[in-house]
């Protein structure tokens, strides 16, 4: 979450049989550009990121597990609004 961000909702983490998952969401007052440049930078140099119609998905191997950060967002209330979503798939 950059600077001055606020967070909106979270959850805890939850475990299954295959996975672990955790979302959260926070606004923040930087545009989409600004906020998804900054991100990219951020992560680069841990996880491989790709564009999609929907937001950004990052993924990368970490030791045997797999884990995917799904970023999306829009304008909501004059600020953006961001949805983070991690997923872990253990070996």
């Amino acid at each position: 979450m950059p600077l001055g961000g606020r967070v909106a909702s979270s959850s805890e983490p939850i475990l299954d049989k295959s996975t672990l998952r955790a979302e959260w969401e926070f606004e923040t007052d930087w545009t989409k550009e600004r906020y998804d440049a900054w991100l990219k930078n951020e992560l680069a140099s841990d996880f491989k990121g790709a564009v999609k119609a929907s937001g950004l998905l990052f993924t990368r191997y970490s030791g045997r597990d797999f884990e995917s950060m799904e970023i999306t967002s829009g304008a909501r209330n004059g600020k953006l609004r961001v949805r983070a979503v991690f997923v872990s798939y253990p070996d």
